[in-house]
């Protein structure tokens, strides 16, 4: 049995979370953390800690988790790079997982946007959609940025210029060999991501949407899972999914 720490507790993500953790035998949750309350005072009542807070936030948890060498997940999305740099290097001291989505529909996703830009001609177009609620704070969503980066690092970072639009559908002009990321916000959608790779004659999407979050909490408590008792390191999703040390 894994004994968790959930910080960001009383948010969406923190109560679905726990909600989902009563339908896994191995977890069980022992300290909520929210803004009435600290993780240093809980620090001692779990093996790991699973985050869903605010960057700000989580660069404290990832602080007090380091200091007192527990694993961590982080689902928070809207890091700037500086703070991605910082948490790399407190997970020298400590297990930390960081990924923008636990899904993982989307991580799977990503593993085919990987494999499909291996094999996809230079000239294609590459064009990458997001819709959330009218709520989400960060455009574009962690995802999309995650999309995006997946593409780079196949192709090379100075390859294609990136070009941002906050429209659903934009026409592209026959010139534009830039990359599109597109983000929308819309009502109540939890979450939809579409990247297509298109020549004059054919098109290749690849689709994730989210019905509801308990796909991410599930995602977060299998990365939990998986993070327990691992060295000292910066991990993802992908790590959880693909990685040989299963």
């Amino acid at each position: 049995m894994i004994s968790t720490i959930i910080t960001g507790a009383s948010g969406k993500m923190g109560q679905a979370i726990i909600n989902v953790s009563h339908t896994i035998p191995q977890i069980t949750i022992t300290a909520k953390v929210d803004i009435n309350s600290s993780l240093d005072a809980s620090i001692n009542d779990g093996d790991v800690i699973i985050d869903f807070s605010t960057p700000d936030a989580s660069i404290e948890f990832a602080k007090t988790a380091q200091l007192h060498k527990k694993p961590i997940v982080i689902g928070t999305t809207g890091f700037s790079n500086s703070q991605i740099n910082l948490l790399k290097e407190m997970s020298i001291n400590t297990a930390l997982l960081l990924s923008p989505n636990m899904s993982i529909g989307v991580n799977i996703m990503l593993h085919l946007i990987k494999e499909t830009m291996s094999h996809t001609p230079e000239h294609w177009n590459i064009d990458i959609a997001e819709t959330h609620h009218i709520h989400k704070k960060d455009t574009p969503s962690g995802t999309a940025k995650k999309m995006l980066q997946t593409v780079m690092n196949t192709i090379g970072d100075d390859q294609y210029p990136v070009t941002h639009n906050n429209k659903i559908s934009v026409k592209r002009d026959p010139s534009d060999t830039s990359i599109h990321v597109t983000a929308h916000r819309d009502s109540d959608v939890v979450g939809e991501h579409n990247i297509t790779f298109a020549s004059n004659d054919e098109c290749i999407s690849i689709s994730h949407s989210a019905h509801n979050r308990k796909i991410f909490a599930s995602g977060a408590l299998q990365a939990a899972l998986w993070l327990h008792n691992r060295i000292p390191g910066f991990y993802t999703m992908n790590d959880v999914l693909f990685s040989k040390s299963k």
